[in-house]
């Protein structure tokens, strides 16, 4: 049957003058022509078949329920969407692509702490399985949280999308902090703080790192250890040890006290540009300021006499490093 046929028939079982012999339309001819009458934005017209077909007996399946509910949800009806999906449970079990309209449906009515119920009941129920799709709408969710100050619960949905290893966008990260701002949590500002600058660096994207370090301050909070730690690593990883030089320098003179592990990435970054002697004295500057090396440092340092066949001294570090306790030969 084409679609002009198609749809000419159900008009017809819609209208109740359908010959008898004419033979009701297959579920997916339906489907199809519900689609393109959504697709023309004519919402109350494919609601009005969907009522008319159901009347008439006519078969249905799960993708005819997504679309009335996604209907009803276009129109500002999410109660009537919330009813749709009580007959599907019934029959069948809703798939992402229902709950993400049901969700955004809530969303776009002003309802945000509904929409992050139905997140979290889908979640802790496994009702589905949720897709990227349904992490974009669960972003304007928190965007929709944190601007009526409900913190805790965009940090939760935050936490969540973060450990199924979605990355938040700059857009989602900017209303969390400037939520927090509001409330005075700026514990939780300097940690996302850190979360998107150490997401820029581990992406190699450094200008944009660079930015976010700027941002710390000019917001009045200090950067801690951790952040500049994170973009020296990610200067070091590209081969632009001068930019990371610059910025291990500017810790002392912001007041922050070097760690371990910033020595051992500057000292590595030095090394693995040919600049054995400058990762040395940096290695003495360490000894000096009482920053303990571990293991890790050593490592790197035994690498260092080997890369410029120093072997003898190599063989005598290491039989330090067994004395020392570090390592068992």
């Amino acid at each position: 049957m084409s679609q002009k046929a198609t749809a000419c028939t159900i008009a017809l079982f819609c209208r109740g003058i359908a010959p008898k012999f004419l033979p009701q339309p297959y579920v997916f001819q339906f489907n199809k022509l519900l689609t393109v009458v959504v697709k023309m934005k004519h919402y109350s017209v494919a609601l009005y078949l969907f009522d008319k077909m159901r009347q008439l007996g006519a078969p249905v399946n799960e993708i005819t329920m997504s679309i009335a509910v996604n209907c009803y949800c276009l129109l500002n009806r999410v109660d009537f969407g919330f009813a749709i999906l009580g007959t599907f449970f019934k029959r069948w079990e809703p798939d992402a692509t229902t709950f993400n309209t049901l969700i955004k449906g809530l969303f776009l009515v002003g309802e945000i702490a509904e929409a992050e119920k139905l997140f979290k009941k889908l979640l802790s129920e496994k009702l589905c399985e949720p897709d990227e799709i349904m992490y974009l709408i669960v972003l304007n969710v928190i965007d929709g949280l944190c601007k009526d100050k409900m913190t805790d619960d965009a940090l939760y949905l935050l936490s969540r999308m973060i450990e199924r290893g979605i990355s938040p966008n700059i857009v989602t990260y900017n209303s969390m902090i400037q939520g927090l701002c509001i409330v005075g949590r700026w514990k939780n500002v300097k940690d996302l703080f850190n979360e998107m600058l150490d997401g820029y660096c581990l992406r190699g994207q450094m200008g944009k790192a660079k930015r976010v370090l700027n941002t710390i301050a000019d917001s009045g909070l200090k950067p801690s250890i951790i952040s500049y730690g994170s973009l020296i690593n990610g200067y070091c990883k590209q081969g632009r040890v001068d930019e990371a030089w610059h910025l291990f320098m500017e810790i002392s003179c912001k007041g922050l006290q070097h760690d371990t592990v910033n020595y051992n990435t500057m000292i590595h970054g030095l090394f693995c540009k040919g600049r054995f002697a400058d990762g040395w004295k940096l290695f003495n500057d360490m000894q000096a300021r009482s920053v303990m090396p571990d293991l890790q440092t050593y490592t790197i340092l035994l690498d260092g006499l080997c890369r410029t066949q120093q072997i003898a001294q190599a063989f005598s570090f290491l039989c330090m490093m067994e004395d020392t306790g570090l390592i068992l030969i």
